[in-house]
């Protein structure tokens, strides 16, 4: 055998074992980065999902058509998501390094740096992720606004009030046809003159059926 050969060799294999361990160091620190983006972007996701539900929840009835045509997500709600995303992101040793929301998708993004660099660099992997709400019933969602699922129906407007037309008052048994007319010049023991009673119909009113809306159902789910 070549002096040279056993060198070689060694130095192949050194090579080998090297290459695997940052191939393998950057698959651990790729994971790692996917995980910290996927968990930001569905606590984000939650937050906005809690809102939601709260938002429902705080309507019954003839109500819940109060919450037609409010936005989707509020100033607070959303300062709570980022913060809810930036605080996942910390737990998987991450930064959040950017932050968005699609109100008419529903969509969260999130991107995330990792904190250690991959093995013998001083490179940061950054990865990113996009959680969805799917609104299931209860409420609907278009451009941004709340509706509210209607009998399977996303209502975007309220509907016009019914008019409805009460039952009519039943008369007293003992109530006379007509009022006795107080005359001068006749008595009271004459056959009275009499002016018809007037019994004036019932008027229509205005009634907002409540929707047909079933429980605030949702899924959260990661898109891309």
């Amino acid at each position: 055998m070549n002096l040279l050969t056993v060198p070689v060799i060694t130095l192949l294999l050194i090579l080998g074992l090297l290459l695997t361990a940052a191939v393998g160091s950057l698959t651990s620190e790729r994971r790692q980065a996917t995980a910290a983006a996927d968990a930001a972007a569905l606590a984000a996701a939650g937050v906005w999902d809690e809102h939601l539900g709260r938002l429902f929840g705080s309507e019954s009835g003839v109500g819940l058509w109060g919450l037609v045509g409010v936005p989707v997500l509020g100033d607070g709600a959303y300062h709570a998501m980022r913060a809810a995303a930036a605080d996942y992101a910390e737990r998987n040793d991450a930064d959040l390094i950017d932050f968005r929301v699609d109100t008419w998708a529903r969509d969260v993004y999130v991107e995330v740096r990792h904190r250690r660099p991959v093995l013998g660099t001083d490179q940061r992997l950054e990865t990113a992720a996009t959680a969805h709400i799917e609104l299931t019933g209860g409420l609907c969602s278009v451009g941004g606004a709340i509706g509210v699922l209607d009998d399977g129906w996303c209502r975007r407007e309220v509907p016009p009030p019914i008019m409805v037309r009460p039952e009519p008052l039943p008369e007293p048994a003992d109530e006379p046809e007509c009022e006795p007319l107080d005359l001068p010049g006749r008595d009271r023991e004459d056959e009275p003159e009499c002016e018809p009673r007037d019994h004036p119909e019932p008027q229509p009113t205005p009634s907002q059926a409540p929707p047909q809306a079933s429980p605030y159902e949702s899924r959260i789910v990661l898109v891309g």
